[in-house]
């Protein structure tokens, strides 16, 4: 199944099928487990009043805080624990939306693992919204795509500028020591400058800057660049009338034909053919 990141999702037009939303609290059973048994579907839960410890068959854990929007791919193997992080007398529950993304036709994820999201009022009470109409009998689907596309804006618009989004992911440890760096590629994505200037900016050397980039963004430096001359690229199709050239000479690409291919392994689509698609729904 094709991956595709929540930021470029957010700038598409895409198309969803939501299946259940469901509330549970976390009183006689505190524990799920999907290993062995892959899950089909994406998920999306809100943590309220639950602290959640994800445990993975390679025995590896990640931990999502009360609050926390947790997101868990098709294919998943995961054990999760809840524990109650507020007083028995408040009330303490999950909310999770269960869904299908499409793409271009094509049935598409967000990531290959599970991914948390800082929530806010707007988001919990979008959570909220879902599991009302999914609770009607007399809901229909449109309405409750409807919330759901605002409840993936919402989400969107928290990450939809990657530098944005970067601060607010990666703020411990030693993401300061590749700042200046990161700065300068969000700036400058359009230039060629090599892996060894971009280190030096950070008075680091290339291979400990690759190492902290990957540890802290969660991709290599060049995987970075690409993703940020691709969301520009697609701006310039969608909102533009430069030709495949000229956009791929504007966001740092020589050579077209290498641009076409960056392109197309990013959006599944050529930039022609997505200019067209754009065109054909206009």
């Amino acid at each position: 199944m094709k991956t595709i990141s929540l930021d470029v999702l957010y700038r598409s037009d895409y198309d969803c099928k939501i299946l259940s939303c469901l509330r549970q609290q976390w009183t006689d059973v505190s524990r799920y487990t999907c290993i062995c048994s892959p899950k089909r579907e994406e998920l999306l839960i809100l943590l309220n009043g639950y602290e959640a410890i994800y445990r993975f068959p390679d025995g590896s854990t990640k931990t999502a805080k009360d609050g926390t929007v947790v997101y868990l791919p098709t294919g998943s193997e995961y054990l999760v624990t809840f524990h109650r992080t507020v007083p028995e007398e408040e009330d303490a529950c999950t909310v999770g939306v269960c869904y299908m993304l499409f793409y271009n036709g094509e049935r598409v994820r967000l990531s290959d693992s599970i991914a948390f999201f800082e929530c806010s009022e707007e988001i919990r009470a979008l959570f909220g919204k879902e599991l009302s109409l999914c609770k009607r009998a007399d809901s229909v689907p449109a309405e409750k795509k409807a919330v759901f596309f605002r409840l993936f804006s919402a989400i969107g618009r928290k990450i939809s500028c990657p530098s944005e989004a970067l601060s607010k992911k990666v703020t411990i440890g030693n993401f300061e020591t590749i700042r200046s760096s990161l700065d300068y590629m969000n700036a400058h994505y359009d230039s060629d400058i090599s892996l060894e200037e971009i280190a030096a900016l950070s008075y680091v050397s290339p291979v400990w800057f690759r190492k902290l980039f990957r540890e802290k963004v969660g991709m290599s430096p060049a995987e970075y660049r690409t993703q940020l001359r691709m969301l520009q690229a697609e701006r310039y199709i969608n909102f533009g009338n430069m030709s495949v050239r000229e956009i791929a000479e504007s966001v740092g690409y020589h050579d077209v034909s290498l641009f076409i291919k960056h392109y197309k392994r990013y959006f599944g689509i050529t930039p022609l053919a997505a200019r067209k698609q754009k065109q054909s729904l206009s």
